[in-house]
């Protein structure tokens, strides 16, 4: 016989899940799995409920992760704001990355630039001097970017920029 398929697999398990929902509303390993896949499987909206029962009862970065992902998915920029701000506070610092993201669609460019300059402080990595730089191009800060951009190129050539910037 064939293997089952990932896809199939995954019905199988959220069908499992579910049904662990119904038996026991407040087991939320069901809840986060059920969120988890629902996320997988770009269903965002069907993701949230789940995610939200995740996070009311547990400081469990990846649930706020991908909750505050869900609602950018589904424009609700101030929701994805406040759950990527609970994520960055409870684990890794580079969901500031996310934030920062964020921030720039909410037209805060400001807040967006503050953001990404303090993962340039932690973290000397050209992805996000070419972030600021980009930022700085959004603000009308051409020098500023091309400052960001020459560094990103130093840093990894991949980083091309500065010929569409810099004079």
């Amino acid at each position: 016989m064939g293997r089952i398929s990932e896809k199939g697999s995954r019905s199988i398990a959220m069908d499992y899940y579910k049904k662990t929902v119904k038996l026991d509303e407040n087991f939320y390993p069901a809840h986060e799995k059920i969120g988890y896949l629902e996320f997988g499987n770009n269903n965002f909206e069907k993701a949230i409920p789940s995610l939200k029962k995740v996070v009311n009862n547990s400081q469990n970065v990846m649930g706020h992760l991908l909750l505050g992902l869900s609602y950018e998915k589904i424009d609700s920029l101030d929701q994805a704001y406040t759950q990527l701000s609970v994520a960055s506070n409870l684990g890794d610092i580079r969901i500031l990355e996310d934030l920062s993201r964020i921030e720039k669609k909410r037209g805060n460019l400001k807040n967006a630039l503050e953001i990404v300059t303090s993962l340039i402080d932690i973290y000397k990595e050209p992805n996000y001097y070419n972030l600021r730089g980009n930022i700085h191009v959004d603000m009308g800060n051409l020098s500023l970017a091309c400052i960001n951009f020459k560094i990103a190129s130093l840093l990894n050539n991949n980083f091309d920029l500065v010929d569409e910037f810099c004079d």
